[in-house]
Parts: structure tokens; C-alpha cells; sequence
């Protein structure tokens, strides 16, 4: 028998949701960490190239803004999704990226690397 596809309203209160694994949580809890530990360079090398799915430092991401991005992608169908802070973070991203052409949203800092690399050589 074929699998009914989940209403929005389902999709709106489970899409996304991983278990937490530390705590059995339905729910992922809020994540207050600023960095995380790794017992091994291997595990630290791994996570930077993304091989795994854990996570480097806050500001890059985090289970929490994850868990919101699964979330978002499984509503409106797409393909991937980038949460950003309120404001002025979004609006700079998307002006970087229509500058310079660029339309993979997976690494934001590398991006606004180049873009001031750039601006500094046409400066002098």
C-alpha cells in the first residue's frame, strides 16, 4: 500500500524533528553551547569537511537552527534552507551572493571572505 503524504499541519509540528540522542527528546531542546569538544582531530577534520553531521561552532550553526532548517525545507518543499538571525545578517548575505553570483548557501563566511578579499584588491 503507498505511504500517505504528510498535511502541512503534520509536517508543521514533526518535519524535521530528529530524537536527541543525549536526552531521548521529541523535541529538540534549545542548544546554549558557543562551541563543541572533540575528543580527536579526525572527528574535528571530519565535521569541517563535512563528512558528519555534527556540529563546529554556534555561530556557523547549531542543533537547534538545524532542526529549524529541516523544518523549513519539509514545508516548503525545497531543496535546503539558511535561517539567519533577524536583520541586517540576511540582507548583507543576499547582497554578497547577487554581487559575486554565488548560490550555494553552505558556507556564508567563506563567501563574505572572498567578497572582502575582492573589494580589498580593487581598493589598493
Amino acid at each position: 500500500m503507498a505511504q500517505k503524504s504528510k498535511g502541512f499541519s503534520t509536517k508543521a509540528v514533526h518535519g524535521g524533528e530528529k530524537r536527541d540522542r543525549s536526552t531521548g527528546s521529541f523535541v529538540t531542546p534549545i542548544c546554549e553551547a558557543s562551541v563543541f569538544a572533540f575528543s580527536k582531530t579526525k572527528e574535528h577534520v571530519d565535521v569541517i569537511s563535512e563528512k558528519t553531521g555534527r556540529y563546529l561552532r554556534i555561530r556557523f550553526s547549531n542543533p537547534t537552527v538545524g532542526n529549524v532548517e529541516r523544518k523549513m525545507t519539509e514545508l516548503e518543499g525545497a531543496e535546503d534552507t539558511a535561517i539567519f538571525s533577524p536583520g541586517l545578517a540576511a540582507i548583507t548575505d543576499q547582497l554578497v551572493r547577487l554581487s559575486l553570483g554565488i548560490e550555494d548557501p553552505k558556507d556564508i563566511i567563506a563567501d563574505l571572505e572572498q567578497a572582502f578579499n575582492r573589494i580589498q584588491l580593487k581598493m589598493g
